[in-house]
């Protein structure tokens, strides 16, 4: 695998667990041509985690260490790509050559542990295993640097579940249990009891903590 820097960054850098949003350009491999760019692929957007295998192994070791705002240019062996069978639109056993800019890196971070805090304490019947939990709540992804510790806003939504039947998040499950009807709390949930390394695609990238503020309106 070749890298060559066509422009070099002066923004954050790709690393691994860092979320990374680029533009890029595909080719075949060509020995014969002098920039060794033969048929045109693709040009597109493309986002993902580095190091929760999300892409190729060759191009996300093309991505890592540049900086926002590069330009690299990366040429991918076959055994680094698609190898011996190929994918739609590349034969098998061919080498790649990307052009990639780097235009955003977002990077992720996630507690230790589960931490439940109460806003206000519910009075009505208690969330515990077995029973239904009706109720409204506010996600952000985990900013470890943030005062409040949210970061991006994700939704507000409405959601009943029966706790126990592994109906949400066991970070969410095990947050929300303990609660009372009226009652409103803070739940930040570590990856591995959210989404972990594999994240939602587009959503919530790969190792990130979660903040829910949940507001408990019904048990039954």
């Amino acid at each position: 695998m070749t890298k060559t820097d066509n422009t070099v960054g002066t923004g954050a850098e790709a690393v691994n667990g860092a979320v990374a949003s680029l533009d890029y350009s595909l080719w075949l491999y060509n020995e014969a041509a002098a920039d060794k760019k033969g048929s045109a692929i693709q040009a597109n957007k493309f986002t993902f985690t580095l190091g929760a295998n999300q892409t190729i192994p060759g191009f996300e070791q093309g991505v890592l260490g540049m900086k926002v705002g590069g330009k690299r240019t990366i040429l991918i062996p076959a055994s680094l790509a698609y190898g011996a069978t190929g994918t739609s639109g590349i034969p098998p056993n061919s080498g790649l050559v990307y052009e990639v800019t780097l235009t955003k890196i977002e990077t992720v971070s996630s507690p230790a542990s589960l931490v439940k805090t109460d806003l206000v304490v519910g009075t009505g019947a208690e969330a515990v295993a077995g029973k239904t939990a009706a109720l409204s709540f506010s996600l952000w992804l985990y900013d470890a640097a943030a005062a409040d510790k949210k970061g991006k806003h994700i939704q507000n939504n409405n959601f009943t579940f029966k706790l126990g039947n592994k109906e949400a998040l066991e970070g969410f499950e095990q947050g929300v249990t303990g609660m009372r009807a009226g009652g409103k709390r803070l739940i930040y949930i570590p990856a591995s009891l959210g989404y972990g390394s594999a994240g939602v695609p587009g959503v919530v990238p790969g190792n990130s903590g979660l903040v829910y503020e949940v507001t408990l309106n019904t048990v039954q």
